[in-house]
């Protein structure tokens, strides 16, 4: 069993494992069971290497939910739609594509665990997830029509977003932005569950 799967199963029983030092910091004491003890002890080193090791994203997770807020909030978005700008309006990711998609996601959602618990870590796992599939494997815009609405940019306004998207700008900025980020996180979804990685529970998106 991979650590971050130990992990993973360990929040799901309702407990919190942090890392202090060369300790493991198990949380309710009482809610520990003899197999979770003997299981902790029996991968202590790999607990504590996949603790120390910071999530692999391009931006910190604050500044996403951040981004995500003021969309839903001061443009008056779902929180679907939210996301999708906060996806959309980071930097371009670096680095190579995972080997073993699920494996990658677990370790995602473990390193995160302590600081947001179980739920949330998923939520913010798989939006990256979705991020990155998207970037690796989405189909490319054309250069010449909004990626949201479809209607030919000459002329008007354009808002090239960092994977490259152009959408239109000024007033029809966040419809024609909503349009896109509907329709690529839905084919990202799908390939992701072809994966074996399954929206989480509490994800509110309108695709």
């Amino acid at each position: 069993m991979e650590a971050s799967t130990i992990l993973t199963t360990i929040a799901a029983a309702g407990l919190t494992v942090t890392a202090d030092g060369d300790r493991l910091m198990v949380r309710p004491k009482d809610r520990i069971t003899p197999e979770v003890r003997d299981l902790i002890r029996a991968r202590k080193a790999e607990l504590l290497a996949l603790l120390a090791e910071p999530p692999a994203t391009a931006d910190t997770d604050d500044d996403w939910d951040e981004r995500a807020a003021i969309a839903e909030h001061d443009a008056g978005l779902s929180r679907g739609t939210a996301e999708t700008v906060a996806d959309a309006c980071h930097p371009a990711w670096h680095g190579v594509e995972p080997t073993n998609w699920r494996e990658w996601f677990n370790a995602e959602v473990a390193t995160r665990i302590p600081a947001m618990g179980m739920a949330a870590a998923e939520r913010r796992a798989w939006g990256i997830a979705m991020d990155l599939w998207h970037r690796w494997h989405g189909v490319k815009p054309t250069p010449h029509r909004c990626a949201g609405c479809g209607g030919r940019l000459d002329g008007a306004r354009v808002f090239v977003l960092p994977d490259g998207a152009p959408v239109h700008d000024g007033e029809r900025f966040l419809r024609c932005m909503g349009a896109y980020g509907r329709h690529w996180r839905a084919q990202a979804a799908a390939a992701l569950a072809a994966l074996g990685i399954m929206e989480p529970e509490g994800v509110t998106d309108d695709h």
